[in-house]
């Protein structure tokens, strides 16, 4: 059976640009989509690398614990 995992990694392959703004966005809540798509499509390079850059964040993500993101006053402790 096939994991999360899994499916980030077949997505890193089909749709790196797609992935990276995904996993942005899920952090990033107040940007705009069409921001951050701008940004990856400038920063990811070629699919080689875009897909590197997809595999590597997909997996970072992966293991990190999940936890609520705060907002960014409190994360500079004015909160």
């Amino acid at each position: 059976m096939p994991t999360g995992h899994d499916h980030e990694l077949d997505r890193a392959l089909a749709d790196p640009i797609g992935l990276i703004a995904d996993l942005v966005a899920d952090v990033e809540k107040d940007l705009d989509t069409e921001t951050i798509w701008a940004v990856v499509a400038a920063i990811a390079g070629g699919r080689a690398k875009s897909r590197r850059l997809a595999d590597a964040l997909a997996t970072l993500v992966l293991a990190l614990p999940r936890r609520p993101v705060r907002p960014p006053d409190q994360r500079l402790g004015h909160g």
